[in-house]
């Protein structure tokens, strides 16, 4: 959307406007769809109360804070027209949050609850559940003052503009979980999510509003992430050198030439010769080894086995190697049944990186993080302590 307009908003909220996606925000997107699609049902519990296709008015009024968060007990409205009833897990200054979206919300972390063990799976379940309701409430305040900002600027244009983007973001979404599911019609697609406890109507809501929300904090928070300079990046690396402690590491490329292949061991290494000399006048490694390997690296576009120091294998290729520079072909590494032609790409020596362009970039995308989960945290506080939030155990 219009980068000025978001420039407005940002201003009222005392911030300023972002240009960039760099800054670490909480995580609200959509997990690998594999892990949304994967045993859903069987992992999570049963919900005794669900919604059929009940809707909630929170995009429009945002009703105003009043006191202190309290808790209350569990809330269910009662059936209208013979639907069945809607359990509300929260309300954030009036507004319900759904038995529905939460599970909805659980089942998107499927993959990382499938991480834990069976036996402690029952904790962590409910570990989980008041994590991601917690992350709801959140995301509803940050949009509650993000909707009144747009409302008190009188830019209902602006809203649209935001709408639609996350519009957009949320049928690229969908679509990447259609296209890694390979199903073929929508019908089916439905079919699949229903199966998981999932809806499209449901992801939708939840990607459209994550963007919202994720757009409106990094706006907000570039401000402090754009003030982080060399000095603070070299600070950080100055009072923190065991975080920079590197071992010997390299990456190399491998070209496997059997022996048996050729009508004796001389002509076999001659022919390794010639590649190697054809590797040293510039010719791209990578395209040698689709020509003339006989083993398995070409599946690997070329990359040999191992990084570290007793990793490597063959075993014999290891002196050759951490003798070579970066861009450096090593000579020939005879197996006896087989050469390896060796080339070394990356090098990493060990003791204290050197504060170089790559280890600067790694701080300061560090110091991102940093700044972002700590303003972030910030705002959320503020924003909860003159909220109400009635939370329905």
């Amino acid at each position: 959307m219009d980068r000025r307009a978001w420039a407005a908003v940002i201003l009222l909220a005392s911030a300023g406007c972002m240009t960039n996606r760099t800054c670490k925000v909480r995580e609200t997107a959509l997990p690998d769809a594999k892990g949304v699609l994967s045993d859903a049902p069987e992992l999570l519990p049963e919900m005794p109360v669900t919604s059929t296709g009940s809707t909630r008015g929170q995009d429009s009024e945002t009703p105003q804070p009043n006191s202190n968060p309290v808790v209350a007990s569990s809330t269910v409205l009662p059936p209208i027209n013979g639907q069945v009833a809607v359990r509300i897990r929260a309300h954030v200054n009036g507004c319900p949050i759904l038995e529905e979206e939460l599970r909805e919300a659980m089942v998107m972390r499927n993959g990382e609850l499938m991480q834990v063990p069976e036996m402690r799976r029952a904790t962590y379940v409910q570990e989980l559940t008041n994590r991601e309701l917690d992350r709801l409430v959140e995301r509803e305040l940050i949009l509650q003052e993000m909707m009144q900002k747009i409302k008190d600027m009188k830019r209902p244009k602006l809203l649209e503009e935001l709408k639609l983007e996350a519009g957009k973001e949320a049928d690229r979404r969908l679509k990447e979980i259609k296209t890694a599911t390979k199903v073929q019609t929508d019908a089916d697609f439905k079919a699949l999510l229903q199966q998981q406890g999932l809806s499209v109507d449901g992801l939708r809501r939840q990607t459209e509003r994550n963007f919202m929300m994720t757009e409106y904090i990094r706006n907000m928070i570039y401000p402090m992430v754009k003030r982080i300079g060399m000095k603070e990046v070299k600070d950080y690396y100055d009072e923190n050198p065991d975080k920079f402690q590197a071992e010997d590491r390299l990456k190399w490329l491998d070209i496997f030439i059997d022996v048996s292949r050729f009508p004796t061991p001389a002509a076999a290494r001659q022919h390794a010769e010639s590649i190697i000399q054809r590797a040293k006048n510039g010719e791209d490694f990578v395209e040698l080894v689709k020509q003339f390997d006989n083993g398995d690296s070409s599946l690997r576009n070329g990359e040999g086995l191992g990084q570290k120091r007793g990793e490597i294998k063959p075993p014999e290729a290891e002196k050759a190697l951490w003798a070579l520079k970066p861009g450096e072909v090593g000579p020939v590494v005879d197996l006896g049944f087989g050469l390896h032609i060796v080339k070394v790409i990356e090098r990493d020596f060990a003791g204290l990186q050197p504060f170089d362009v790559k280890c600067q970039t790694k701080i300061h995308k560090m110091l991102e993080g940093q700044i972002a989960e700590r303003e972030y945290k910030k705002i959320v506080d503020e924003l909860k302590r003159k909220a109400t939030v009635v939370v329905h155990p």
